[in-house]
């Protein structure tokens, strides 16, 4: 049974090691505005384009509804307001904003601020699994993804864990193209099947959501 000392072996194992920190913004293209969803994506390139150089590493994503994902990846808490407080002197920055705003395409509809686990190796393509902990079991959940990483490697995907404010674990599959993509779910994975099997005897978690996807640039 995996102990809440283990958990937190592994969150101070990350700040020692100052653990990556995430944010994703989660865009939708406005209804009827001509060209919404084009513009959306041109306007991420843009925002990346004027403030990667500030320190975050920055990805601009497309998901199987069109919607785009603005995800910022910075090496510790610090670096986060560092990256902010460089932002907000940033002219290019705010000269951007004002174009923006003066013509809306998109909502953002989602946003989370997640603290990485587990980092991967990056990839292209995604696929992400939102898990809900089912009440008292967070401890459970996390243990259950993290004993199915290596399995997942070991199948060919690039995995990352990563955990929300809310508790929820973001579970990250990243392939270096959609043809990797392909190869690794019509490949019969037994092992993995016969680990869930396992641990759906004793549920810790429900899938609450799911994301898949592609990086623009």
């Amino acid at each position: 049974m995996f102990r809440l000392s283990s958990l937190l072996g592994i969150l101070i194992l990350c700040s020692t090691t100052q653990a990556q920190v995430m944010e994703v913004f989660i865009w939708e293209p406005l209804a009827g505005v001509a060209n919404s969803g084009p513009q959306l994506f041109e306007n991420g390139l843009k925002a990346k384009a004027v403030q990667e150089k500030h320190g975050a590493q920055i990805s601009v994503a497309r998901d199987q509804m069109g919607r785009m994902h603005f995800a910022l990846t910075y090496d510790s808490y610090a670096a986060m307001v560092k990256f902010y407080n460089a932002l907000q002197k940033d002219e290019a920055n705010a000269a951007f904003w004002k174009d923006a705003n003066a013509k809306p395409v998109a909502d953002m509809v989602a946003s989370y601020l997640l603290d990485v686990v587990t980092p991967g190796k990056g990839g292209s393509v995604y696929e992400v699994f939102v898990w809900q902990p089912l009440p008292g079991k967070v401890n459970d959940m996390v243990e259950a993804g993290m004993g199915a990483v290596p399995i997942h490697e070991k199948a060919g995907a690039r995995v990352s864990i990563a955990m929300d404010r809310l508790n929820r674990m973001h579970y990250i599959l990243q392939f270096e193209n959609w043809d990797q993509h392909a190869k690794y779910w019509d490949t019969p994975n037994p092992e993995f099947a016969e680990y869930m099997e396992k641990v759906s005897k004793k549920p810790s978690a429900e899938l609450v959501k799911t994301y898949r996807g592609t990086e623009l640039q």
